[in-house]
């Protein structure tokens, strides 16, 4: 009864042709099995992923975002359409999120990073593998202004990577590497390098259909670097995916995604002279006939309940804010 109530909700708050919504929905990582280093709502197993995709095909109409994106410039969207996007890069997406994606008929875009294809490892990936193999139970870092950490249990570890990567998040992007550096060294750590997906394996996602996207090089925060900077992160990242797929690389997802707080109107501007043709938010809401494409909004499912993911995205796709 709720799922076919919701199913009717969904349809009025997202009719089709011209006053169409478009949710769009933006994952990370999928992994095989819980990893304690995250809490169970920021980890999603491969078999909460395929329930996903289930309830999605049960209650939306998920099209491909290339074809959702005409469809929304057309005023031609079904009613309850969906497009399902993946953010970083990591080898998880085609080792398992894909087979699943491929056993439902879905397509997906992914938004790659390049700057840590090929055995690399993002600066919070960093900050989350070496407390996860430090084999002390205390990570002393207050030379570096970050303070001292218990590392006695799961939950501990947990608490000192939030707290580590809360605080340098918005330091300056060589500032940031520089510290990560400097943490590994003081750990001992070896960090583990099969995290990301190689250029042969976002080629051959490539050739299975899905779209891909950019994603900058180094994920900094656009607004905190200097325009020349900026150019260079969101340009050549571009041209790096393009020579990697050998086609062109039309969709854009910003770092962060948080509009005037990790991009600007600078960034939106180079975004566009890059030759984008749309660009993605992690605001939540929906997309309609007249949003701004440089800023589509994205929402994050979390819910492991099958009930509770309908109910939430049915509460993004009724409270929508104009983007």
């Amino acid at each position: 009864m709720l799922s076919s109530l919701l199913k009717i909700s969904n349809s009025i708050f997202s009719p089709a042709g011209s006053r169409g919504r478009l949710t769009i929905l933006f994952y990370h990582r999928v992994w095989q099995v819980h990893d304690p280093m995250y809490e169970e709502r920021d980890c999603l197993p491969a078999e909460k992923f395929d329930s996903h995709l289930s309830s999605m095909l049960e209650h939306f109409n998920v099209l491909p975002l290339p074809e959702a994106l005409e469809k929304l410039r057309s005023g031609s969207l079904p009613t309850r359409a969906a497009a399902i996007t993946f953010d970083d890069g990591y080898a998880d997406n085609i080792n398992l999120a894909y087979p699943i994606l491929a056993k439902h008929n879905l397509h997906a875009t992914f938004f790659i990073t390049t700057g840590f294809l090929n055995d690399g490892l993002m600066w919070n990936d960093t900050i989350i593998e070496t407390i996860r193999l430090c084999d002390s139970n205390t990570l002393n870092l207050t030379s570096l202004e970050l303070g001292c950490f218990s590392l006695n249990s799961w939950s501990e570890k947990r608490i000192a990577a939030a707290a580590i990567i809360g605080k340098l998040k918005y330091h300056p992007l060589h500032e940031r590497l520089s510290i990560c550096d400097q943490i590994v060294k003081i750990t001992n750590v070896t960090l583990p390098t099969n995290l990301m997906m190689t250029n042969k394996q976002v080629r051959e996602l490539h050739n299975t259909g899905m779209e891909i996207g950019a994603h900058t090089i180094n994920h900094p925060i656009l607004s905190r670097l200097s325009d020349n900077e900026a150019e260079e992160e969101i340009t050549k990242g571009k041209s790096a995916l393009e020579n990697i797929v050998a086609a062109p690389v039309n969709l854009f997802a910003y770092p962060n995604g948080r509009s005037n707080k990790d991009y600007n109107t600078r960034d939106i501007n180079i975004v566009k002279r890059a030759g984008f043709h749309a660009a993605f938010s992690t605001e939540a809401g929906v997309a309609h006939k007249t949003s701004d494409l440089y800023q589509i909004p994205r929402f994050s499912p979390w819910d492991s309940d099958e009930r509770k993911f309908i109910f939430r995205l049915s509460q993004n796709l009724i409270n929508f804010k104009s983007s």
